[in-house]
């Protein structure tokens, strides 16, 4: 949520210092790494200016139908089985 609120009435705010990221990059960046070439390319075929997009990322980001990101959250196990400082945790890391 926007506000930083959480929408999961079950979240155990002790815990959420113990989450990891695997993954937290800059999204332009990425989008850049990502997109760049094909987006050079694209251009290149482009017989109109005003087809040509300068940035893919503040494309998508402007449009109200696409998102620019996804965020994906992925539990494996739960406190029982894959709770910190737990053998399947360090095996899994």
């Amino acid at each position: 949520m926007a506000d930083g609120g959480s929408c999961c009435r079950k979240r155990n705010e002790l815990a959420t210092p113990l989450n990891v990221d695997y993954c937290n990059e800059n999204i332009k960046k990425v989008y850049h790494e990502l997109f760049d070439e094909a987006l050079q390319r694209y251009n290149e075929k482009q017989t109109r200016a005003d087809r040509c997009i300068v940035d893919y990322y503040e494309k998508i980001r402007s449009l109200k139908q696409e998102k620019p990101f996804h965020e994906l959250i992925l539990q494996i196990g739960d406190k029982e089985n894959m709770g910190a400082g737990s053998e399947n945790l360090k095996t899994l890391e």
